[in-house]
Parts: C-alpha cells; sequence; structure tokens
C-alpha cells in the first residue's frame, strides 16, 4: 500500500485490538496480551477462471481513486467515493445523477443505514479531512456532520440510527447520529482498519492493522460491549464482512488471502490466496452464493462461498481495485479502482454475473 492510505495506516503500530475480556457499563476494559493464533488452514492457490465477468457499464475513467462505494438498497442507485465528492449513479445506464460535494480530501469511506418506512436511506461518508457527512438518499441532501479525526472505516448497527467508526489511533466508537454525540468508545493500540455489523446486529467485527480479529456483542442502549477472542491473522485486515445467514465471516488482508471464519469457533474453513499483492474489496452476494474481492493486481474476482473455487474473475480498467459492492438482485457486481493518493484517478465499472 503507498501514497495517502500508508501514510495514515503507519502512524499507528500494530500490537492489538480495541477491546479486551469484556467490558460493562461505561465501555472500560484491560488490554489482552498476546491473542491466540487462530489454528492453521491450508491455503488455497485456486486456478484460473472458468468463467469472465461481463462488463455492463463503464462509469467513466477520471473519477477516483474509488475506495468505497455503496448500492442502495432497492438497486436504484450506486454511490462511488471520489476526491473530496461522492458520485451517485444509476448504475445499469451509466448515468451520473448527481454530485455531492463539501469534503475537503479523499473519500474513504461509504456506508448506508438500512431503509426506514419510507424506503430511504441515510448515507454516512468518511472523508480524510477529519468529517463525517450524513446524507438523505431521498432527497441527496446533507443531514449533519460529525467530526472524528483519523477516520478509516465506518459501518452502521442494521435498524439504527448508531454508526460505528473506527480510526488511525485504534479508536472504536458508537455514535448517535440524532444527537451527534459518540455513546461509547474504546482506545485502542493498533490502527481500526475495518468494520462489520453481523446482519441481525447482534455482533460487531472489527479488523486491525496489527491483523486481528476481535468479535463484540454490543449493547448500545445499556452501553455495553462483551468481547470474545482475538483471531491473529498474517497481515492488517482490509476489510470484514459477513455472510447473509450471520453463520460466517470473511476477510480480506494485506497478504492477499481471502479468509472465511466460523464465528462459533473462531476457526478459519477457508483460506484462499485471493491477489497478488494486497486485498481490499471485499462483498458477500446477497443470496450468500458469492464472495467477491478485489486487490492491488488490478482483479475482481468472484468466488464460491463454500468451496472456495473462483467462479469468475476480470481486469479492472489497469487500476487497483480498492472496493467492491453487489447490486440487490444479486445478478450486478461493481468493482472501484484507482491511483492511490492521485487526484481523479480511477473508475467504476458494473459488471454482470455469467
Amino acid at each position: 500500500m503507498s501514497g495517502i492510505l500508508q501514510t495514515a495506516l503507519l502512524t499507528a503500530l500494530a500490537v492489538s485490538c480495541l477491546f479486551a475480556s469484556s467490558c460493562q457499563g461505561d465501555g472500560k476494559a484491560k488490554p489482552e496480551t498476546n491473542p491466540p493464533l487462530a489454528p492453521e488452514c491450508e491455503t488455497l492457490v485456486p486456478p484460473a477462471p472458468a468463467k469472465n465477468l461481463a462488463e455492463w457499464s463503464d462509469l467513466r475513467y477520471g473519477f477516483g481513486p474509488v475506495y468505497s462505494q455503496a448500492w442502495s438498497s432497492n438497486g436504484e442507485l450506486l454511490f462511488t467515493a471520489d476526491t473530496g465528492d461522492i458520485r451517485v449513479w444509476e448504475p445499469l445506464s451509466g448515468k451520473q445523477c448527481s454530485l455531492l460535494t463539501g469534503h475537503e480530501d479523499f473519500v474513504i469511506g461509504l456506508a448506508l443505514s438500512d431503509a426506514d418506512g419510507t424506503g430511504h436511506q441515510v448515507l454516512a461518508s468518511g472523508s480524510r479531512d477529519g468529517s463525517v457527512r450524513l446524507w438523505s438518499t431521498g432527497t441527496l441532501e446533507l443531514i449533519s456532520t460529525l467530526h472524528i479525526e483519523g477516520l478509516l472505516c465506518l459501518a452502521w448497527e442494521p435498524r439504527s440510527r448508531w454508526l460505528t467508526v473506527g480510526t488511525e489511533s485504534g479508536r472504536l466508537g458508537v455514535w448517535d447520529t440524532e444527537n451527534l454525540k459518540e455513546i461509547l468508545g474504546e482506545n485502542g493500540d493498533s490502527a481500526v482498519l475495518s468494520l462489520a455489523w453481523a446482519p441481525d446486529g447482534s455482533s460487531l467485527a472489527c479488523g486491525t492493522l496489527a491483523g486481528h480479529i476481535r468479535v463484540f456483542a454490543i449493547n448500545v442502549a445499556r452501553k455495553s460491549a462483551r468481547a470474545g477472542a482475538t483471531w491473529n491473522t498474517s497481515s492488517g485486515v482490509n476489510a470484514l464482512a459477513w455472510s447473509p445467514d450471520g453463520a460466517r465471516l470473511a476477510s480480506v488482508g494485506q497478504d492477499g488471502r481471502l479468509t472465511i471464519w466460523k464465528p462459533s469457533d473462531g476457526s478459519p474453513s477457508l483460506v484462499i490466496q485471493a491477489h497478488a499483492g494486497w486485498a481490499r474489496g471485499l462483498a458477500w452476494s446477497p443470496d450468500g452464493t458469492y464472495i467477491a474481492t478485489g486487490g492491488e493486481d488490478k482483479r475482481i474476482r468472484i468466488w464460491l462461498a463454500e468451496s472456495g473455487e473462483e467462479y469468475a474473475g476480470q481486469h479492472h480498467n489497469n487500476l487497483p481495485v480498492w472496493s467492491v459492492s453487489w447490486a440487490p438482485d444479486n445478478v450486478y457486481v461493481a468493482s472501484g479502482g484507482g491511483g492511490d493518493g492521485q487526484p481523479h484517478v480511477g473508475a467504476t465499472i458494473v459488471w454482470k454475473i455469467p
């Protein structure tokens, strides 16, 4: 990793994750030392895929780098990160329908809340400028702004207004986005690179630069968090994603590996050498059949979640792939690439699954 993200991440020394054995009330916890190693699992080096992804629409070169993206729950809009902006697309036609402005540095994280009773969602956009801006997907207007120094990742708790953020300093915080207050948080010793809530909201997974994954049971209403065991990986955990049924957790890291974990006992069921160089894009298909990944080798790859076989793949415009996301219909997947730290160097491509 190079450029702006390398500069940000290397400010945090890799030691441990955020919470230790348990924390209650004010979220305080004793730090855990020497977390257990994950059990050994053979690493698969898959052959070339039998199928190529079919390009459906190319959302133009020159917009990026696309560090993050998010597809609306109705499938009508795709939000992609750019240099200080968020581009709003009608993804299947390739038409840009809006531009959300206001950030003063690279946008590095996008996350959509669950839809409310009207079908609208709240888009959270996090930037290197230290701000998180909240937008209505119904009006595409700014709702409010949070100020969080050193932000690296963000994720909504399902079915609520709570937004979870991770920072360079190792802080994990839960924010009430209506009152614009942090209501639960803890400082750690390693930069928080990735966050993912289980679909039912029962668990939060946290990945760090030190290569640790922790899964927490968080009760936001009671301002309490109970942490399970630490899983120790071989490199920084760049992205996390739960399966739609919440039974498995996928991770990708700086070593290019895709690992599928069994949260029940913390053991890996599959370890795949998914990319040459780092891997960062990660998304589980809505039906749970496939996992999409993207990486430094300028490829998007689609994996069969049960067997670990590569189902399909494609080069992405000769650019490293930073982000991937699935359309709700399971038919299309988008990949976002770009030059790290290079303003407006990037592209998003929508692919059709063969």
